[in-house]
């Protein structure tokens, strides 16, 4: 059974429903959360005991019909399939089937009951070929559920490629809204693919109804999708990063390091040049044999400096200054002793820092 529930502003933005009391919109929430997959709750009482409702909530939930009751104390969300749409893949039926078998879904997606005409209280009826051919698409499509409300947002704003009016709105009842449009109807055989889709005002929509159209924006649309659709690729915010040769989120970063990280890397470790290369060397290896990939090489470097440091303290050969001149510093016994507590100070600090985590 899936886990996640979704809510349509469709329903729980009328005034209807914002009319009830806080306690009752808080039940109803409660309620579509731990429904199962077509809807159906067969613990509603354990859920009001469990947040504290009033036996008069749900009698107003009841009312005004956003539940919809049966005898044997099942209940089911009216607008259980206007808040969600399940994939095959994820999707589990109910286990009330009689429960179920005594309910239509109407043209919006709503439940509603049928007119019983016998002690049973059983009248099958099919569903709409459109609505099933509909629903089968969705559910076979390999978008995501996201993809409509991503791509109504992206083109929210721009032009219709129909009747050119600016699509801008979010209230199903908004004409100049930015709708999907399949360019192949699915009554048609057409699928739920980026390939076939375009994007176009509500007001066009419903004049073309199900005809079949050219491409209109379709190669917009794909574009648009593979910018946000991959929600794979590592997020690289640009602020935080050198572009280039240098860019810290790419390998090439420890395959030439700029002079200024090294050194800044050696004043606050305290170690030579080589010293730092070779642990750049090291994080190449270990992901080139593990197939490892970090989004901030630079931070991967400071880690295996700190741990090599942790690890092999007496390998570490401390960096001796120069003069201008490229004459070395000879270093008293006094300022080595100082130099050596630094260090020494430095691992202990480190090793802290390491046993925490």
């Amino acid at each position: 059974m899936a886990k996640k529930r979704m809510f349509s502003l469709q329903i729980v933005d009328t005034d209807a429903f914002l009319e009830m009391p806080l306690s009752t919109q808080a039940l109803y929430f409660h309620l579509a959360m731990r429904a199962d997959d077509d809807g159906f709750v067969d613990n509603h009482k354990k859920i009001m005991k469990m947040i504290g409702s009033a036996e008069d909530d749900f009698k107003v939930l009841l009312t005004k019909r956003f539940v919809l009751g049966f005898e044997t104390g099942i209940m089911v969300i009216k607008h259980w399939r206007i808040n969600n749409l399940i994939r095959n893949d994820r999707y589990t039926e109910t286990t009330y089937i009689e429960q179920k078998n005594r309910l239509l879904i109407k043209e919006n997606g709503s439940y509603t009951e049928l007119d019983c005409d016998n002690k049973n209280g059983i009248k099958k009826i099919k569903k709409p070929k459109w609505l099933k051919d509909r629903q089968d698409a969705l559910k076979n499509s390999s978008l995501p559920y996201s993809f409509n409300y991503k791509i109504r947002q992206e083109f929210n704003g721009k032009i219709c490629p129909i009747c050119n009016c600016e699509m801008r709105g979010y209230k199903y009842s908004d004409n100049k809204r930015p709708t999907i449009q399949h360019n192949i109807p699915i009554s048609k055989g057409g699928k739920h693919e980026v390939e076939n889709i375009s994007v176009i005002c509500r007001s066009c929509n419903e004049t073309i109804s199900d005809q079949e159209t050219d491409e209109l924006n379709n190669k917009e649309v794909i574009d648009v999708w593979n910018t946000i659709g991959n929600q794979m690729a590592p997020q690289v915010r640009l602020d935080k990063v050198r572009l280039g040769k240098n860019n810290i989120a790419s390998i090439s970063y420890l395959k030439n390091i700029p002079k200024e990280d090294i050194e800044e890397l050696t004043e606050k470790y305290k170690v030579g040049n080589k010293f730092i290369l070779d642990r750049a060397e090291d994080v190449i290896d270990y992901c080139e044999s593990k197939g490892k990939a970090y989004k901030n090489y630079k931070a991967a470097l400071r880690n295996f400096i700190k741990m090599h440091i942790r690890k092999n303290p007496t390998e570490i050969v401390v960096k001796t200054k120069t003069f201008e001149s490229g004459e070395r510093k000879v270093r008293t016994p006094e300022e080595q002793k100082s130099i050596d507590a630094k260090i020494k100070k430095i691992r202990d600090g480190l090793s802290d820092k390491m046993s925490m985590k």
